[in-house]
């Protein structure tokens, strides 16, 4: 056996780091994405925080009425109509990040 004979070829070399590459590549990628779902759900859960407050400060002013405004970053928007629930009111808030409707609460309220 030569010295020559020992060791990897080229062909074998190239095929790891082919190999490699291809790894690495989707490692970053599921990384990203990893990133992406967690900006997401920090932004879900700020938005649900910003609906409580608002629906709670409402509810405490006594000021439940159509109304719009902004919080934090997110657009809302109240609709008051009469439920079909005796002495109720049905309470629709929708909150928007952008242009995009992230959710939709609706609470109902007594009269």
């Amino acid at each position: 056996m030569t010295p020559f004979n020992r060791g990897f070829t080229l062909l074998e070399v190239l095929i790891a780091v082919a190999i490699l590459g291809l790894a690495v590549v989707t490692l970053i990628g599921l990384r990203n994405r990893a990133i992406a779902l967690v900006e997401e759900a920090e932004r879900l859960d700020r938005a649900v925080l910003v609906a409580s407050s608002i629906l709670n400060e409402k509810e405490l002013t006594g000021t439940i009425s159509n109304s719009t405004g902004r919080v934090d970053g997110y657009r809302w928007e109240m609709a008051v109509k009469d439920s079909s629930v005796a002495g109720m009111k049905e309470v629709r808030l929708t909150l928007w990040w952008g242009d995009e409707p992230l959710f939709e609460v609706v609470e109902y309220v007594e009269r």
